[in-house]
């Protein structure tokens, strides 16, 4: 009775509603396999496009942080040119300078009201440096600052900078044209004076004796455009960094995005050819 069962129509149905429930639980199979890898595709797309946007800024902080490390460079090395400078008038002077004392007065005066006008700049400018680089810092981490509001400190930044630039560059003409006037007599005093003070300002030789306290604005112009370079090498290794870090982390996403693309690729051809074999069954 077994045996006929096999070959009668009912049996026959039944076996072909069991491989049609194969077919269907293989299909659906598939389709939440590609339900699940079409969501991890989207989360690293979405992944790799933050990492991506993060890296431009980060490349564009780092261009502004080395074009600033650049400047302060250029100021320090400039700093010390107008130091040597300041040395030579100094030592040159020095002999004629013992028979000018009575200009001596004048020449403290002037050579205050300079150093206090360079300490001012070179002030400011740090302090705006300073607050440029935490903005930049702070926009780094939350977005939302505005992109005005960095565009504005660092354009004030960089005009401090220039103000400061262009400061020693008129000490160094200064120091040249207090160079020729070593030959007049009546020149001489002022010249050996302001090269004192100024030498004084640029170098903080002599400082400990005047029983001011050593703050910021103490500070003398040489140590605050080392400071100033320090921090702007600081700025720039952390920028540069943080752009290698991203960097590791946009390539590891593009990697992992690239798998998930290709296993969905995989289950989409599979489920095309699953489809197509239950239709033709």
């Amino acid at each position: 009775m077994s045996t006929k069962l096999k070959n009668t129509p009912f049996a026959s149905t039944e076996e072909k509603f069991g491989i049609t429930e194969k077919k269907k639980a293989e299909l659906d199979e598939l389709q939440i396999n590609l339900i699940e890898t079409q969501h991890i595709v989207d989360q690293e797309s979405a992944i790799v496009a933050s990492l991506s946007t993060k890296l431009t800024k980060l490349e564009g902080f780092l261009a502004v942080a080395e074009s600033n490390k650049v400047q302060a460079l250029s100021h320090r090395n400039l700093v010390d040119e107008v130091i040597t400078n300041a040395e030579n008038l100094k030592s040159n002077s020095k002999i004629a300078f013992d028979e000018m004392v009575s200009t001596n007065e004048k020449m403290e005066t002037v050579s205050s009201e300079m150093k206090g006008l360079i300490d001012k700049l070179i002030y400011s400018a740090e302090i705006i440096n300073k607050l440029s680089n935490l903005i930049i810092r702070k926009k780094a981490q939350n977005p939302l600052i505005s992109d005005e509001l960095v565009a504005m400190v660092g354009t004030a930044g960089t005009d401090a900078n220039n103000a400061v630039a262009l400061t020693l560059t008129a000490l160094k003409s200064a120091f040249a044209a207090l160079s020729s006037s070593v030959e007049s007599e009546a020149s001489t005093a002022l010249q050996y004076n302001q090269a004192v003070d100024l030498h004084k300002a640029l170098t903080g030789e002599e400082e400990a004796s005047s029983g001011k306290e050593d703050n910021q604005q103490d500070k003398c112009i040489r140590d605050l455009l080392y400071e100033a370079y320090n921090h702007a090498q600081d700025e720039y290794d952390t920028f540069h960094q943080a752009c290698m870090d991203t960097t590791k982390q946009l390539n590891s996403a593009k990697s992992k995005l690239d798998k998930a693309q290709v296993r969905l690729s995989s289950y989409q051809s599979g489920m095309a050819a699953a489809q197509a074999a239950a239709l033709s069954a």
